[in-house]
């Protein structure tokens, strides 16, 4: 994978959480996968600014009923072992809008040292909190025995859905990759076992993880 490439995503999504309480704006509106939303946060003041957007489950929006006709207040909370978001506004027709505030879990720093993921500082908490890298994923990540997986490097994990799932099935199709950011990289530029599989019915055996992702990355299909 592109170090600069994968240094300029985590940067961007760390700096997504600049305080440990922080405060901004919500927005949600209608996504075409079902039980699913399109939900939005930002802030800004003098020193920073993010704007994080991307489909959620409805579920995670825990207290938040759509199904209510007209426009009408609405409180809900998004709970992760990182902290919480809780947010505030009005919905109307599967639209809203409203405030949030991210409430940081005070243990949350020290329980990731104890599993192996020192370095996150208070700072980038809400990122660790809105990608869900929970306790849990970082003990089925560790048991992997991934070479190279540090805090960062973890939330990359998170961020493009590399689990013991996906490391099985690479396994399965006997790709044996152990290092985080080829991982990463298989998920970035979709290094799926399909993709494999179909190189190797055209007479493309043995290649190595880094000969995977060129192939990839140059149309070779």
């Amino acid at each position: 994978m592109n170090a600069i490439r994968l240094c300029s995503l985590i940067a961007a999504t760390a700096a997504l959480a600049l305080a440990q309480n922080q405060h901004g704006e919500w927005t949600l509106g209608p996504c075409d996968t079902p039980g699913k939303i399109h939900f939005s946060l930002q802030s800004a003041d003098d020193h920073r600014s993010f704007n994080s957007s991307s489909d959620w489950n409805i579920s995670d929006l825990h207290g938040l009923d759509l199904s209510i006709a007209g426009k009408h207040d609405v409180h809900f909370t998004i709970a992760r072992d990182a902290g919480s978001i809780e947010a505030e506004g009005f919905a109307k027709d599967g639209e809203g809008a409203g405030l949030y505030t991210f409430q940081a879990n005070p243990q949350y720093i020290h329980q990731m040292e104890t599993l192996g993921f020192p370095g996150i500082t208070p700072e980038q908490q809400l990122a660790f909190a809105l990608h869900d890298v929970s306790f849990s994923y970082a003990r089925e990540m560790t048991s992997l025995g991934i070479q190279g997986l540090d805090a960062h490097k973890l939330l990359a994990c998170r961020i493009f859905h590399v689990d013991a799932a996906f490391v099985k099935e690479l396994h399965d199709a006997g790709i044996n990759v152990v290092e985080a950011g080829k991982l990463i990289a298989f998920r970035i530029h979709k290094v799926t076992p399909q993709y494999i599989a179909d190189l190797r019915a055209h007479g493309m055996h043995n290649l190595t993880a880094d000969q995977l992702i060129a192939l990839r990355i140059h149309g070779i299909e």
